[in-house]
């Protein structure tokens, strides 16, 4: 551009310095003749022409340079919104796939919450009903011990029975021995007479049946030995007095 501006002004500096010669000849000066600067004129418009034409050819070439580069840069530009519009879908389209992903999943909590809560309801009746099962297990063990402390009662009873009943069998063989061997029950056993028959009467308590013995006492004695209970030997419940005086047997 400043070598373009140089030449412009050299060439309207010698036309200026044409015109003057042409105005004002001075032959001794400027030896020049008209035609030949007439000439010289036309060759310096054509070259001005020639340059303007060239100047217009580059602003031309520049004018559409830069009409392509900014095409090209709206293309390009569009290019990449394109690009980042398709970005945004596909952005867009995992929010909401993140969103459905949400939702499901706060769905899936609630039913999760929703089962905790039955599970948790399910545990405290497991638990009243293993409450209600201890109880009734303590209740049945009760009734086992009472009826095991009631069956070792029995026993004793048993026991005390078969002991009464043995005595009872060596007191009938030694009577019997004393049938043989004395030969009357009167020779054996006197009939008492007067006080001593009043003692005798007072003294021979019937033998009690097992109805009729102190079953709360025989319950209170049943878990204790009766060697190691000597009141269970003196007990009037179970005393069985024979008539015979030697024979007499406390149970």
């Amino acid at each position: 551009m400043d070598a373009r501006a140089s030449y412009s002004s050299n060439i309207a500096s010698y036309c200026r310095q044409a015109i003057t010669n042409i105005q004002h000849p001075q032959p001794q000066s400027h030896p020049l003749k008209i035609p030949e600067v007439v000439e010289n004129l036309e060759q310096v418009a054509q070259n001005f022409r020639r340059q303007i034409d060239q100047q217009n050819r580059i602003r031309m070439f520049t004018d559409n340079f830069h009409a392509q580069c900014r095409f090209d840069t709206t293309r390009q530009v569009l290019a990449k919104m394109r690009e980042h519009r398709k970005i945004l879908e596909k952005k867009d389209e995992e929010i909401r796939n993140q969103n459905e992903l949400i939702k499901r999943l706060q769905d899936q909590s609630a039913n999760q919450q929703i089962a905790l809560d039955n599970m948790k309801i399910g545990v405290s009746a497991n638990r009243q009903i293993r409450i209600q099962q201890s109880q009734e297990i303590a209740i049945l063990r009760q009734e086992l011990a009472q009826k095991d402390r009631l069956i070792r009662q029995q026993e004793f009873m048993i026991k005390i029975l078969y002991k009464n009943c043995q005595i009872a069998e060596k007191q009938s063989k030694i009577m019997k021995t004393s049938f043989e061997d004395h030969g009357s029950a009167e020779r054996v056993f006197p009939k008492p007479q007067g006080d001593n028959h009043r003692q005798v009467e007072e003294t021979n308590v019937p033998v009690k049946k097992v109805e009729d013995l102190d079953i709360k006492w025989i319950e209170s004695m049943g878990n204790q030995q009766p060697l190691q209970n000597p009141g269970f030997w003196n007990s009037r419940p179970l005393l069985l007095k024979l008539r015979t005086p030697r024979l007499r047997f406390a149970w």
